[in-house]
């Protein structure tokens, strides 16, 4: 399995690619000065509930191992409403399989 440098850049290069496809969508490689950060988010939380939750994640995370074969362009029209897939970009093959554990 490729190590976490590997895969990070690899996320980061996948994204350049689907940036020059599709430029309009560069709001998370616009929000700052660093660009496009790969991360996966598991829901939002109010702020008093943060610290707990972040708790329980670390203490009960299981590795999971997965393949990409498409990419689902989202959106949303408020921060409070759900992301709504408007598009799927099918991979002409998998990519490489990502491993996540809680370090």
């Amino acid at each position: 399995m490729e190590d976490y440098d590997n895969m990070h850049e690899a996320v980061l290069s996948l994204q350049r690619q689907l940036q020059i496809s599709f430029p309009n969508c560069n709001d998370l490689s616009t929000i700052s000065d660093r660009g496009f950060t790969p991360h996966l988010s598991l829901g939002q939380f109010r702020p008093r509930d943060v610290e707990s939750s972040v708790a329980h994640l670390r203490q009960n995370w299981t590795e999971i191992v997965f393949q990409v074969s498409q990419i689902a362009l989202i959106s949303r029209n408020g921060r409070d409403d759900p992301f709504v897939v408007r598009r799927t970009v099918p991979l002409a093959q998998c990519v490489s399989v990502f491993n996540l554990d809680k370090n």
